[in-house]
């Protein structure tokens, strides 16, 4: 029960690692930026927040939050664009799309929103690596100690039996 207990709680975890930085509500945390449709030549590239509050701030005049939200940002930016004509199209850079293989990101740059995130699980795994280590070393110990007693035992086995040992080879030899 305890081993179902251990590898469910492992599972559920790890899920919910995996899972964070899918969740919408999160997205200031996990998205790096935002790619437009190539006809739009005002974002190039994928700007992240620094760049779009620029842009916007340029746009609209002055702008009053410091760190504008994605939300805020997608609204911002959808008023610039008609809707006459289809308005814009976007996707999000987020944290398992910075490559081209859905990897977890464990190099980041300071300016990236998951900074803290990816720290916090580099120190789970540390973690994990230091628990799995003092574990092997435990059974390493246990190991030999049991080896070494099981030595001892029959050590002290030949030197108890050692004279009866020396007269049944003298039958023996008959």
């Amino acid at each position: 029960m305890k081993v179902v207990a251990t590898v469910s709680s492992i599972l559920l975890v790890s899920s919910v690692i995996s899972w964070l930085p899918l969740v919408e509500q999160l997205e200031d945390f996990f998205v790096n930026g935002v790619k437009y449709e190539d006809s739009n030549s005002l974002f190039i590239g994928c700007p992240d927040k620094y760049v779009h509050r620029e842009i916007l701030q340029k746009y609209y005049g002055r702008i009053a939050a410091e760190d504008l939200t994605w939300a805020q940002i997608k609204v911002f930016v959808d008023a610039m664009f008609s809707n006459d004509y289809g308005g814009i199209s976007r996707y999000k850079l987020s944290f398992y799309g910075n490559a081209p293989v859905c990897l977890f990101k464990y190099y980041v740059k300071i300016k990236d929103p998951q900074q803290g995130f990816v720290f916090a699980i580099i120190c789970l795994d540390f973690a994990c690596f230091v628990t799995i280590a003092v574990c092997y070393g435990a059974i390493v110990a246990k190991a030999k100690k049991s080896a070494n007693r099981l030595k001892g035992l029959a050590n002290k086995k030949n030197k108890m039996n050692n004279p009866t040992r020396k007269a049944n080879a003298k039958l023996q030899r008959v």
